[in-house]
């Protein structure tokens, strides 16, 4: 589905008019600026010029989608990056999205091809020696380096971690699966508690962070469960985006062949019920669309 105009304007940056159906908008904001300035309702074949003014209002986050939904679950649930990209959604800020599946190979042109990104989980380990994952390690970098807002999730927490300059590894405590409690060591102001839950599905963690880095939450299980990287990055252990439906799927489909039985069956007993979320999910995403707003109103401001 396209979330925005910013689907219909050529990559390159270039501002050439495009044609296409009006399929989707994603809020009253954009739809009151689409129907000013083409007079098109949704439905209608259009012809538009994606102008700079555009480009310059609208916050555009990129997902870097580093995981694929199992193949015995992916036609009862979304991608890895359709996922991440609706927990986001549900902080109601006015972004708008593009998926780039890194794990396929398929990467942004630039850090700066964005205003913001959001990086997933995946089955694969931060220290896994394969080329998109060194690759995505030296886009981080350089995002990092141009001071790009960057958000981890589980591997995304990860591989940010050891791409600047912390340790990843399989954790002597073993897997973490089903709903796991973290104490807060830093939050918004808005977040008045000191214990937040979300699911989680890990076996490995940051075991150092790196030096620049600051500890943010943290439990018994996970000493590093979430990190901030001074004003533009910010990074999760655990899964927001999971709901106790796909938890639990994933759980039940892993028990005994990845996950131990004892483990997987503490998971489930935890859980919620299906269709729902995990207690904090929803502030967690509120959390990450507030500092991706923040950072990327700071960074353009500091550009000016």
């Amino acid at each position: 589905m396209l979330t925005s105009p910013l689907s219909y304007h050529r990559r390159d940056g270039g501002h050439k008019p495009v044609v296409g159906i009006i399929i989707a908008i994603p809020n009253d904001r954009a739809r009151r600026y689409r129907q000013q300035r083409t007079g098109l309702r949704r439905g209608q074949p259009f012809i538009a010029d994606i102008s700079a003014s555009w480009k310059a209002t609208m916050k555009r986050i990129g997902i870097l989608q580093t995981g694929h939904t199992p193949v015995e679950l992916a036609d009862r649930f979304e991608s890895y990056g359709v996922m991440v990209r609706d927990m986001v959604a549900r902080s109601g800020k006015d972004f708008a999205y593009e998926i780039f599946p890194v794990i396929d190979g398929n990467f942004p042109q630039s850090p700066d091809s964005c205003d913001g990104w959001v990086i997933t989980g995946s089955r694969f380990g931060a220290y896994d020696d394969i080329p998109w994952i060194r690759r995505l390690e030296g886009f981080i970098r350089d995002g990092f380096a141009q001071r790009v807002p960057m958000v981890g999730i589980c591997f995304g927490h990860q591989i940010m971690a050891k791409a600047l300059g912390g340790r990843v590894e399989k954790a002597a405590a073993g897997w973490g699966v089903g709903p796991h409690e973290y104490q807060l060591l830093e939050a918004p102001g808005w977040l008045d508690k000191a214990v937040i839950e979300i699911n989680v599905m890990h076996q490995d963690q940051v075991l150092d962070a790196p030096a620049d880095s600051r500890v943010i939450a943290s439990s018994p299980f996970c000493p590093v469960a979430a990190l901030a990287f001074g004003d533009n990055g910010l990074s999760f252990q655990g899964h927001p985006e999971f709901d106790n439906s796909y938890e639990h799927a994933l759980i039940e489909g892993r028990r005994g062949s990845v996950v131990p039985g004892p483990v997987a069956d503490a998971g489930l007993a935890r859980l919620g019920p299906d269709g729902g979320r995990a207690r904090d999910a929803d502030n967690v995403s509120r959390w990450i669309g507030e500092f991706l707003e923040d950072a990327i109103r700071d960074r353009r401001a500091a550009t000016v």
